[in-house]
């Protein structure tokens, strides 16, 4: 059977599609062609970001350089602030503050601290310092993991509902803190270029 061409796109479809669509491929059809180009479209700029944007070539190499030789401790003071906020920013975001707590993560616990204040974050530092105390309460935050886990494990299910809270306002973002890191990075000439 020969394929025929949507009337739209020109993709080539059989023909019993094209009688039962009015000649459109199913995504024309549909709608979801437009989608599709969108989405294309977008990963396509995000690629080229990913190979271009100076803050994106300087956070990859950042997160080898703190799993290569050295590792966190070979950072400069100010890398070390930059990439612990980072990382509990990605962590919160993707899976809120006991996410954060749970993963290696957890050990830049004191340095995302005092970056939040740094930057003047008082919001987010409120609900970090929150989260802490809910799952830790006045211990200090275990630097390993597998005694962090311990603590997390014992929590009921009443705490984990306040978590979710804390973590509802953090992702609000009241104290914009993807734009005040870029400004301190670019403030200390992370990126490679000073302010």
């Amino acid at each position: 059977m020969q394929k025929v061409a949507c009337t739209k796109c020109e993709t080539l479809i059989l023909p019993t599609t094209a009688q039962k669509t009015g000649g459109l491929c199913l995504p024309c059809s549909t709608g979801t062609r437009e989608a599709i180009e969108q989405s294309k479209a977008y990963y396509q700029k995000e690629r080229k970001l990913d190979r271009t944007d100076p803050e994106r070539l300087f956070w990859k190499a950042l997160v080898s350089r703190v799993h290569g030789p050295g590792g966190f401790a070979a950072l400069r003071a100010q890398e070390k602030k930059y990439f612990a906020a980072h990382v509990l920013l990605g962590e919160v975001y993707n899976g809120g503050f006991e996410q954060f707590f749970h993963n290696h993560s957890g050990e830049y616990f004191i340095v995302a601290s005092q970056t939040l204040l740094e930057l003047g974050a008082q919001r987010s530092l409120r609900l970090l310092r929150r989260a802490k105390e809910i799952l830790f309460a006045s211990d200090d935050v275990p630097l390993h993991t597998p005694v962090r886990r311990q603590y997390l494990a014992n929590h009921p299910i009443k705490e984990r509902e306040a978590l979710e809270t804390l973590d509802k306002e953090f992702w609000s973002d009241p104290d914009a803190l993807y734009e005040k890191l870029s400004a301190f990075a670019r403030e200390h000439g992370l990126f490679g270029v000073a302010a």
